[in-house]
């Protein structure tokens, strides 16, 4: 009896397990794409401007901290100003 030549052997391994290796494989797609959605929502949840210090804290951006400066204390009122010309229609 003649063994079959090794491309044969291929064929029929594929053959045998096409359904399973096409499986596998869809599940390893769907994998991946899981795990890098996951990547880009906490890379979007930590903030796209937060930098990481040497000591792995991390600290906001330059623009953000002068943002936060100019609030208002809580204790202090904060007085809309209208543009000239305006009329605030909520006033009495």
């Amino acid at each position: 009896m003649k063994t079959p030549s090794p491309s044969l052997n291929i064929g029929g391994f594929f053959r045998r397990f096409h359904m399973l290796i096409f499986f596998l494989a869809l599940a390893g797609g769907l994998a991946y794409a899981l795990l890098s959605l996951t990547g880009i929502l906490t890379d979007a949840q930590n903030g796209s401007n937060a930098t990481t210090t040497g000591n792995g804290s991390v600290t906001s951006s330059q623009s953000t901290i002068d943002a936060i400066n100019k609030l208002h204390a809580s204790d202090q009122s904060a007085t809309p100003t209208l543009p000239a010309g305006r009329v605030n229609p909520f006033g009495e």
